[in-house]
């Protein structure tokens, strides 16, 4: 643990005598954090150093010589790694052999009952959704296994512990960072200590996420907690107000849920004096989608929310993919204590139950027109037979937000049910707009009888009325409806958790291996069936097609 200095270190700046301030770490003791004053893009690098060649990086260039399709730019592991988490995923079938406290333990099980997409009611030969909650097994996932069984050994130690949690997308990392979070701050209240705090106004935990959307949906994975652990669970968001949060505060917050920029409106609060120590007695701090809350766009606000909770003893970073500049960014803030990696044996790998498919638009009939190949793709998809009777839904993913407006645009003119989503859309525009897609998938006899006319008519010498059903005027495009399709950029790719999406469409082709292992994630979920659609052009990259193919996708 370390603690900031008030004391401001002053540094003459240009020749009119100008003085700047920067915060100075006074040590404890040593500290995982780097001493920063320059932004950490603009520090200068240090000189290049010749590095011994790792097992990684030897199978990763013997990968590449053969010819085999690698992802460039994301980091590769030694195998040896992967084995002993195989070895352990393989021995332990039941929470029941992970060590939770037992309170803790039906908390978590009973949630993820509750949540799982499993109970998504497309899903045909997958779902669960009409058997008893509690007769279903619940087993943890591997990255579950791994996280809870290795966090465990020394969750209680007063050492700063740094780890970071890497799974392939829809893997159930929620719960593998939530499952020892929750178990640390139960066992903490059985601490002698507990009774000086309980009533206090703190914030014990943190959990970073990039968007308001993934504030809402982790918020409420935990918020039943509240009820079975009498956890206090707080989201602070756009929807929630200064006054509203301290409320929360002075109540006390066992789990806070928000985002870095939000952090950084702690000094506007007024109806408090010093806010910026509201985070002081914070320990536990996690950091979902870590890979994007370490990149050049949200960089320094994520650092300068570590700053703000001097005391951390655990934190958790938490990513579906792990790539070299990820790793950079984590050595410039952590210099001395290098993070323990907690890795999935299916990590950089897409789900196992996909579908792979590419339409190049070159050819016949589309004649190189994407939006000729993407309008028979919908017509393939709603044509295809599965699910029967519900609502489907499909995601469409364009490089650039301009052409979210025109491929909207042109898909509803084919009658199709169509929402787009961008950057641009402010939070709770967001919030509507995907809710659809996040919620289980509609019954169509639901909709059908949402939307149907009603009359009366009356036999002719009586008073008996006889109800008569009209179906709507739609046409022929109404029964486009019964599909729901977003059309969105990458900010709809990282960790929402869609429910019940079978088919997702690249449109454009991705920029980077980390956007297209996120899109993809949008569907087979938790070992659910899903298909991806890739639309390929001359401009296509050959590695995007390369791990196509690899996966079984043709033209």
């Amino acid at each position: 643990m370390f603690s900031l200095s008030a004391s401001p270190a002053f540094v003459k700046s240009g020749t009119r005598g100008l003085r700047t301030c920067c915060v100075v770490l006074k040590q404890k003791r040593k500290s995982p954090f780097k001493r920063l004053v320059e932004p950490i893009e603009t520090r200068q690098r240090p000189r290049s150093v010749q590095k011994k060649p790792t097992v990684a990086g030897a199978q990763h260039a013997e990968r590449k010589k053969s010819g085999e399709s690698t992802l460039p730019v994301l980091e590769t592991f030694d195998s040896g790694e992967f084995k002993r988490n195989e070895s352990l995923v393989s021995k332990i079938k039941s929470f029941d052999e992970l060590k939770l406290e037992p309170d803790v333990r039906r908390a978590v099980v009973g949630s993820i009952r509750e949540q799982t997409v499993l109970r998504a009611q497309n899903y045909e030969k997958h779902s669960i959704h009409n058997q008893d909650p509690e007769q279903l097994e619940i087993a943890p996932s591997p990255i579950q296994t791994i996280t809870i069984h290795h966090l465990a050994k020394h969750l209680m130690e007063p050492n700063m512990k740094i780890y970071t949690v890497a799974a392939e997308t829809g893997s159930g990392k929620t719960w593998a960072y939530l499952a020892p979070l929750v178990d640390y701050l139960k066992q903490q209240e059985s601490l002698p200590s507990w009774e000086a705090k309980m009533n206090k106004a703190l914030v014990r935990s943190v959990i970073l996420v990039p968007t308001h959307e993934l504030t809402n949906q982790v918020y409420e994975t935990v918020s039943p907690l509240r009820d079975s652990l009498g956890l206090h669970c707080a989201k602070w968001d756009y929807s929630v107000s200064h006054e509203e949060f301290i409320k929360q505060f002075k109540d006390r917050i066992d789990i806070l849920i928000t985002t870095p920029g939000k952090l950084q409106t702690l000094e506007k609060i007024r109806v408090i004096s010093k806010p910026e120590h509201i985070l002081q007695q914070t320990t536990f701090v996690i950091v979902d989608e870590a890979d994007t809350l370490m990149d050049r766009s949200f960089i320094e606000d994520t650092y300068a929310s570590f700053k703000r909770m001097p005391n951390i003893s655990r934190m958790i970073l938490c990513s579906a993919t792990i790539s070299n500049q990820y790793n950079v960014a984590l050595q410039k803030i952590f210099p001395t204590s290098e993070p323990e990696l907690l890795i999935s044996p299916r990590m950089h790998k897409a789900p196992k139950n996909i579908q792979f498919k590419m339409v190049d638009c070159e050819i016949a009939p589309y004649q190189g027109s994407k939006m000729k190949a993407l309008v028979q793709i919908m017509y393939a998809i709603y044509k295809d037979g599965t699910e029967q009777n519900y609502e489907k839904r499909s995601v469409i993913f364009v490089n650039n937000k301009q052409d979210v407006s025109k491929v909207t645009h042109k898909l509803k003119s084919y009658g199709h049910d169509v929402v787009s989503l961008t950057g641009d859309d402010s939070p709770a525009e967001r919030a509507q707009l995907i809710h659809d897609f996040v919620s289980p998938p509609k019954l169509l006899k639901d909709k059908d009888e949402a939307k149907t006319k009603v009359e009366y008519e009356t036999i002719p010498g009586s008073n008996i009325q006889i109800k008569k059903t009209l179906p709507d005027d739609g046409g022929d495009d109404q029964e486009y409806k019964r599909m729901k399709v977003l059309v969105t950029s990458d900010v709809s790719s990282r960790g929402l958790n869609f429910f019940g999406v079978r088919n997702v469409i690249l449109y454009d082709s991705p920029n980077t291996p980390v956007d297209l292992l996120h899109r993809i994630g949008r569907t087979g979920r938790m070992g659910q069936p899903g298909r991806v659609f890739l639309i390929t052009d001359k401009k296509t990259k050959n590695w995007v097609k390369q791990f196509m193919k690899k996966r079984g996708a043709r033209n």
